[in-house]
């Protein structure tokens, strides 16, 4: 008895390729150029959103002394102290190329806080008092930040300094001063506005990457499709393909080319492949994917099938390759690496 092979049975007497998914095949990309119009919409979006709710923010800041007195002194608030005396500084931070001071301030209703200034701010300040000592008051405006430890070691020595006489104690600093500080300098890192400005910015990067991506692959696929020769042999090569087990790996194995819609599509003749391997991507050292790239005799490398580093789909492609020719050099190996790198050295 003679027993027949399914997957043979299924390539000889299949359908051939119908005209419609030919066509598929040799597009443009619009998918990928739909997607990136989308999510560049999408991204336009989060950031007229971050910018409303940050304006909102700005426009509208929340009164130090309620917040203190809400119990609501956390970090990531956008608030305002009015001082109604100049800031007395009591420490400093210096970088590079600038230095941001701590400062007391004390309000119309003697209560006493810590702001972060820039000089800049201090100045401007400092001009408005002259102006006019005795209706001086200047709104200081930034997010929140929680007092650590250090800053408030030296608060309390400053203060007391100041008062001349041990009224702040670590028991009764909040009472006087609160957990948090006004600084007009930077956002709190993990603040819900810090978020605002972090998802646009991820997002607009992501944008530039799809672009960018989108531009390579439709100048990839529209240096093969002006080919109008090798298109209409590719054509005629994909009718007669009436099996295509690798199909979820977006490649297409005819008998004269690999056709390919990994980033682009690429169209490769067997004759011209001298060496075909596949390797594992690693992330922080741990296996995220696999690709099969071929080499071909005008030297270049085309990666032609990414999937999952597992997926043995892969090691399959590059056996049935193979098969096309059985000069192409299989595998990654020391010896085929140098043959390669020797290779290109050679002229054409």
């Amino acid at each position: 008895m003679h027993f027949i092979n399914k997957k043979q049975m299924k390539g000889e007497y299949g359908q051939n390729m119908e005209e419609k998914e030919i066509n598929k095949i040799l597009k443009s990309g619009k998918g990928l150029f739909i997607f990136t119009i989308i999510f560049v919409c999408i991204t336009f979006l989060s950031i007229l959103i971050s910018v409303g709710i940050n304006y909102e923010a700005v426009a509208n800041p929340k009164n130090l002394t309620t917040l203190i007195k809400n119990s609501k002194d956390n970090e990531g608030a956008y608030a305002k102290v009015d001082t109604t005396y100049l800031p007395y500084r009591f420490a400093e931070e210096k970088y590079q190329d600038y230095t941001n001071y701590y400062y007391f301030v004390v309000d119309n209703d003697k209560y006493l806080y810590i702001v972060r200034l820039t000089d800049k701010t201090y100045k401007n300040i400092e001009d408005e008092y002259l102006k006019d000592e005795d209706n001086f008051k200047y709104e200081i405006k930034g997010y929140t930040f929680e007092i650590k430890e250090e800053l408030k070691q030296m608060a309390i020595e400053s203060a007391n300094k100041l008062f001349e006489q041990n009224v702040i104690t670590e028991d009764n600093f909040e009472n006087y001063i609160g957990k948090i500080y006004i600084d007009e300098t930077e956002i709190p890192e993990g603040s819900d506005l810090s978020y605002l400005y972090i998802l646009p910015i991820t997002m607009t990067i992501v944008s530039i990457a799809l672009c960018i991506s989108y531009i390579i692959q439709r100048k990839r696929t529209d240096s093969v499709l002006k080919n109008s020769e090798l298109v209409e042999d590719v054509r005629i090569e994909l009718r007669k393909l009436k099996n295509n087990p690798f199909i979820r790996l977006k490649i297409y194995l005819t008998r004269k080319y690999i056709v390919s819609r990994i980033g682009g599509l690429k169209v490769i003749d067997y004759k011209d492949i001298i060496w075909a391997y596949s390797d594992i991507i690693y992330v922080n050292g741990i296996p995220s994917s696999k690709t099969l790239t071929v080499c071909t005799k005008d030297k270049k490398k085309i990666a032609i099938v990414t999937s999952q580093y597992n997926n043995k789909e892969i090691d399959e492609v590059l056996t049935a390759i193979k098969d096309k020719n059985n000069q192409i050099r299989i595998g990654y190996t020391e010896e085929n690496r140098k043959f390669f790198k020797e290779y290109q050295k050679e002229e054409i």
